[in-house]
């Protein structure tokens, strides 16, 4: 269920009910034993105008793609768009946590706005303002004046926008607000890059 699932919001309920009347006790048990053993990623629903973390609206990612693949015995995923973003999203959620751990921050994701517009990746932290990522890894990855990464967007620092094609980058003003779009490649080698040179720095 959970590989059906991954990078979407699960509602205990409804897993339970698919999984033969299991109790959410029971799920939710299961849930902390797979990602205390980081087979999982557990992402909460946050709120940017307060400190609280909304409980019970978790998405759940599949740490290793190759695992999920097996386990729904997909080959080809090469040519298939949705699943190739699923991975990119993936990708991105787990570099950030692993990049701000030391931070201990909250990285979940958003939702808010009239049209309930959401953010995939939203790091949260009392050390810096928050951070958000939409991960948008497809040939044609349009932002909307009125989608959520455009309008929780700061003064100062623009969200970022994680892309697929190497040529789509760049600084992207919609009126007071920005964002940089970044490919998915080159986000994650400089992250990366940075971590090393900072584990670097500690020995």
């Amino acid at each position: 269920y959970l590989c059906y699932n991954s990078s979407n919001i699960i509602n205990l309920q409804t897993m339970g009910k698919e999984m033969d009347g299991v109790s959410r006790t029971t799920i939710e048990k299961y849930i902390s034993y797979l990602e205390s053993a980081s087979l999982i990623y557990v992402s909460p629903l946050v709120t940017l105008d307060a400190k609280k973390v909304l409980k019970n609206q978790n998405k759940i990612y599949i740490a290793d793609a190759a695992m999920r693949n097996a386990v729904l015995m997909k080959d080809d995923i090469t040519n298939d768009p949705e699943e190739l973003g699923l991975i990119a999203e993936t990708a991105v959620y787990k570099h950030i946590k692993a990049f701000y751990y030391e931070d201990a921050p909250t990285v979940g994701y958003y939702r808010g706005g009239g049209k309930g517009k959401e953010i995939d990746i939203v790091v949260k932290s009392e050390r810096f303002e928050p951070i958000m990522i939409e991960v948008k890894y497809r040939e044609q990855a349009k932002i909307a004046e009125d989608d959520a990464i455009v309008t929780e967007a700061g003064a100062k620092h623009p969200n970022l926008v994680i892309t697929k094609r190497p040529e789509d980058f760049g600084l992207h003003s919609y009126g007071e607000k920005s964002v940089y779009r970044i490919p998915a490649p080159a986000f994650l080698y400089l992250l990366g890059y940075v971590e090393q040179v900072r584990n670097e720095k500690q020995v």
